[in-house]
Order: structure tokens, then C-alpha cells, then sequence
């Protein structure tokens, strides 16, 4: 009963909406297909990641449902390429592939969801619901016809999310790396609430003894203390600390701290100096060296050369270690009071390659927040 009402609800959700599905297998793509239009107003069907590419430049659906593994161009590098011409886009992915790289790597890239092949049509259909709604809600947002109030005062716009039982973003952090993961608010106080989330959000939220609420519903964040949590129901009581403005809703920057064995150097015309580098993303470094602080100045053009192990995948028959060395051209973008010294990459190519280490360290230290957090 359930189901059926989901169903009946996305198509209302759905009407009016357009969807590009990009899938290798002819077989699949039609049966899907046939479910698809259904739902949508448009669906626009590609074979391969370039074909969609160029069916989303032409058309800018509300919506990408993709495969991952396909010929010319993999679904991961489509994506890629579709964030550029729309970052806000939302994309599902259809895939047989659930490990932690592919999982990782898609979280890291702005997927909305993951449905696992075989696809069954009660999964399609409450990702399908959760997404549209999604996009509804935004569209509602931007052009007010939500009964949000038109001064956005958070706490009223609790209530409003409370009452229609919205999905809100609980967002966390483990050395660096983002763990955001959804929740529902059961009850709703004058600085307190109770929000149902997942069990990886609970142990983050424990970790962290705090956590923050977004939502695309609010352009303030609410700072939160923990109160008390449930394992066993996934529940969470929260205290609200404090609601501002953020410097950025992007969230899609990952910074990592290092694994012990990544190496940093300053170069210069005659020497080349170690430095500790605390943390990284694909758009800079965050290095201390005390002793250049007084000679180096906001704007200088230096070159940073990093040194990484090579990442070894767990079932790799190849164990043997190799590592990068890599001379990074950047920018001194900022030197902080406590001898920090912020630089940015000034060439777009070098950021591929510190990509691929920020992803696998994301993914390695994902993977050791839960082996923490289960043994705690």
C-alpha cells in the first residue's frame, strides 16, 4: 500500500520533468525507458557517456539517471563533465557496482543517489520520489511558492520542515573528509529537537559531539550540541547553538589530512625545504613552515613538490609500492597569524592529479571512521 501511494505521488511530483537515462544495455534501456516515460514528461535515452553528454548540452534535463560502466566514456567522467555545464543538476546512478571506491567517488562528484542493479521498481520508485521532491522543493524555494515564511527565520522554517516531513542534511566531519547523510526531525522544541538519521551519521555525530543542519529550504546553517543518541533506534537529541549565515553553501570541496607518509617541499633556485603540510583539496595546501612565514609574501608564485604513495587497491595481486613526486605550481594565497601558509594550484591540469590522491585518501579514511567507530 505503501508503494502504491509513492507511486502515485512521484507521478504528481514528476510531471512536468525531463530525464536523460544513459545505459549501455539495449535490452535494460528499454525496459527502463518504458518505465521512465511513464513519469516524466521527456526522456532522452543515450547508449554511452559521450551521447549523453551531448543529449544533456542539448536539452538541460531536470534529472540524469546514468550507468557507470560504459564504452567512449564511463558514467563517472560523464558526470564530470555535466557538473561543468550544470552543477546543480541531480544524478542517480544505476550501476551492479556498490563498493566503497565507486560509492566514494560518486559522493565526491555530487551524485544524489545509488540504485544497485538488478533495479526492482519499488527501489526505483522511492529514490525516484526522494529526488523529484528534492527538486521540487527548490524550485519552490527560488521562486517562493513554498509557504515558507518570506523572512527566513530558521526556526520557523523547522517548523515548516517538520510539519511535511522534509529530509534535512546532517553534515560532520573525520579528519577532513565531509559525512553528510539525511535525517527527518521527529520532535521539535523551543533550542531542542530529536532527528532521525542513519547509523553512520550517529557515530559522526558522536565523534564530533556536534553536528550542523542545511538544507536547500534555508540559506542560514544551525550549529548543534549533542544531547543524547539512541543506536538502536538511530535517534538523536540535539541542542541548537547557533544559526548563521555560512561563508559557502558549496559543499562539493574535500579537504583530507595526509597519510603519514605524503611528503611536502618548498622549492627555491637554491635549496628545497620540508614542510608539514596539515591538510589538501584538489584547489590547494595548507602547510606550516615557521621559519618562511617573514620571507614569503601573499601572491608569490612558488612550487611545492609532494610526494605520495601510489594508492594499492585491497585486491590488487601488485602489492609493490610506488610513489609520486609531483612539482605543483602555486599561488600564496594567504599566511594566517599561527605561521599557516594557504596556496592555491594555478594550473587546472595539476589539480587532476591531486584528485586521484584526495579521493583515495577520502576513501581510506572513510573506511577508517568506521572500523573506529564500530570498535568503540
Amino acid at each position: 500500500m505503501e508503494n502504491l501511494d509513492n507511486a502515485v505521488e512521484l507521478m504528481e511530483v514528476s510531471r512536468g520533468m525531463r530525464i536523460l537515462f544513459v545505459e549501455d544495455s539495449i535490452a535494460l534501456q528499454r525496459q527502463i525507458e518504458r518505465f521512465l516515460s511513464k513519469l516524466f514528461k521527456e526522456v532522452y535515452v543515450a547508449s554511452n557517456g559521450e551521447e549523453g553528454l551531448e543529449l544533456f548540452k542539448q536539452h538541460n534535463p531536470d534529472l540524469v539517471l546514468t550507468d557507470l560502466t560504459m564504452p567512449k566514456m564511463n558514467g563517472h567522467d560523464m558526470i564530470d563533465r555535466i557538473k561543468e555545464v550544470n552543477p546543480d543538476v541531480e544524478i542517480i546512478i544505476l550501476s551492479a557496482h556498490s563498493d566503497s571506491d565507486n560509492l566514494i567517488r560518486s559522493l565526491h562528484i555530487g551524485v544524489s543517489d545509488f540504485i544497485q542493479k538488478p533495479a526492482n521498481i519499488s527501489k526505483m520508485i522511492t529514490v525516484f520520489l526522494k529526488v523529484t521532491s528534492k527538486i521540487k522543493r527548490k524550485e519552490s524555494s527560488s521562486g517562493n511558492i513554498c509557504e515558507v515564511p518570506s523572512e527566513e527565520k530558521s526556526t520557523e522554517i523547522l517548523d515548516f520542515i517538520h510539519k511535511n516531513d522534509i529530509s534535512i542534511d546532517l553534515i560532520n566531519h573525520y579528519r577532513g573528509i565531509p559525512i553528510i547523510n539525511s535525517a527527518k526531525i521527529v520532535s521539535l522544541a523551543k533550542n531542542e529537537m530529536l532527528l532521525k538519521t542513519n547509523y553512520i551519521q550517529l557515530m559522526a555525530i558522536r565523534h564530533e559531539n556536534s553536528t550542523t543542519i542545511d538544507s536547500s529550504l534555508m540559506s542560514k546553517d544551525i550549529d548543534c550540541k549533542l544531547v543524547s543518541y539512541n543506536v538502536d533506534t538511530y535517534e538523536v537529541r540535539l541542542q541548537i547553538l547557533k544559526i548563521y549565515f555560512p561563508s559557502s553553501k558549496n559543499r562539493e570541496e574535500v579537504r583530507v589530512e595526509p597519510d603519514e607518509t605524503f611528503k611536502a617541499y618548498l622549492v627555491t633556485a637554491d635549496k628545497k625545504l620540508e614542510v608539514t603540510v596539515k591538510d589538501l583539496s584538489v584547489k590547494g595546501i595548507i602547510f606550516k613552515a615557521k621559519e618562511l612565514s617573514l620571507s614569503l609574501k601573499k601572491d608569490d608564485i612558488e612550487t611545492l613538490e609532494i610526494v605520495y604513495k601510489e594508492f594499492v587497491h585491497p585486491n590488487s595481486v601488485d602489492k609493490a609500492e610506488e610513489f609520486v613526486r609531483i612539482p605543483l605550481k602555486t599561488r600564496v594565497y594567504k599566511i594566517e597569524d599561527n605561521g599557516d601558509i594557504v596556496v592555491i594550484l594555478i594550473d587546472p591540469n595539476q589539480m587532476n592529479s591531486i584528485r586521484k590522491y584526495v579521493v583515495n585518501r577520502e576513501m581510506e579514511l572513510f573506511e577508517e571512521f568506521k572500523i573506529t567507530q564500530n570498535n568503540n
